[in-house]
């Protein structure tokens, strides 16, 4: 095995020390938010972590290794709760002599044990993506708001014990609509204390759909019998394909015979994961875009509908106003 690092406490400073110095990486910290770049004998990858008031952090893995990279922990003190999402690679997690591999998509909500071992292992030659936003329930639950009495269902049970809880992991469904907001995490643009801002809003979003899709599977809420684990792959996949093409007018049909899908199940998939239908999905996007566009006023109206796909001004204008309450080309005016 590897060199591991052990891991006895809940994220914090000590844990970005460990790993720059684990991946002999290059450590800088702003705003609270630690950077760790390595690109070495051990492979290349850059790591992201970030604390929050009330016991909650986010640690970002993005890395591809030439070794297999184990974690091993054993908590005393606070115990945290990782909620755990790959977008890219598996994951080996052992614990009591058992092993489970976490898949991408698949949501995970790991409730630890005082003093009890569990051992991660992300392997080499893959492409890593992981997410982890972790919680110290004992201290989140002192948040306005985040009482355990709160909490509906099956949740009230994962946070039950106070800082005293017995071991729990949960190996849930697989979820784009979690993927495409760590997409929007991963992608924030901003600087300094708005970047702060709004990744800890992202973080709350990100773990309440975890803890929904927690509370579904155990009220048989889950993946429809139609679809499997690569139906989701490639329903991903016409999702980037569909926002790296938003000035084509592509039909469900069109998309579907790209992505190798059935219309049926394509739509089933979009259903399921984004509460949409895909021509709804799609129609959301361009008009996000068509937002952005003129938000920067750098085009105009004219300019926009083309660029986001559409043949008609006045359809754009209809359903521009229908999704934004006010008309694109005083939007515009708004802005300048």
């Amino acid at each position: 095995m590897s060199k591991s690092i052990y891991i006895t406490h809940r994220i914090n400073d000590l844990t970005a020390d460990k790993l720059a110095l684990h991946f002999h990486g290059k450590h800088s910290k702003f705003c609270g938010e630690h950077t760790i770049s390595f690109d070495n004998s051990l492979g290349k990858g850059k790591i992201t972590m970030v604390t929050f008031n009330h016991g909650m952090a986010l640690l970002s893995f993005r890395m591809k290794l030439n070794t297999d990279f184990y974690f091993e922990t054993c908590f005393d003190g606070h115990i945290p709760m990782d909620f755990m999402f790959l977008t890219t690679g598996t994951m080996d997690f052992t614990e009591n002599g058992e092993t489970n591999t976490i898949l991408s998509y698949q949501n995970v909500i790991i409730r630890y044990e005082k003093k009890r071992k569990a051992l991660f292992r992300l392997g080499k030659d893959e492409e890593i993506m992981l997410n982890i936003v972790q919680i110290c329930p004992d201290q989140y639950i002192e948040k306005e708001g985040s009482r355990v009495s709160f909490f509906p269902g099956e949740i009230k049970n994962i946070f039950r014990n106070g800082n005293s809880p017995n071991m729990l992991y949960h190996f849930g469904s697989f979820n784009l609509k979690i993927a495409d907001y760590i997409r929007q995490l991963n992608s924030n643009p901003y600087l300094g204390l708005i970047k702060r801002i709004i990744t800890e809003g992202n973080v709350n979003i990100i773990m309440g759909l975890q803890l929904h899709e927690y509370e579904n599977y155990y009220t048989d809420s889950t993946l429809p019998p139609s679809l499997v684990r690569k139906d989701l792959v490639k329903i991903k996949n016409a999702t980037e394909y569909l926002k790296n093409n938003i000035d084509s007018n592509i039909s469900v049909k069109d998309l579907a015979k790209e992505m190798q899908l059935s219309p049926q199940k394509l739509q089933t998939g979009f259903k399921f994961l984004f509460q949409k239908t895909a021509h709804n999905y799609t129609k959301e996007i361009r008009l996000q875009e068509a937002y952005n566009l003129l938000s920067t006023k750098n085009y105009s109206v004219s300019e926009v509908v083309y660029k986001t796909g559409y043949n008609s001004r006045s359809y754009f204008t209809q359903i521009f106003f229908e999704r934004f309450e006010i008309l694109p080309s005083d939007f515009l005016k708004s802005n300048k």
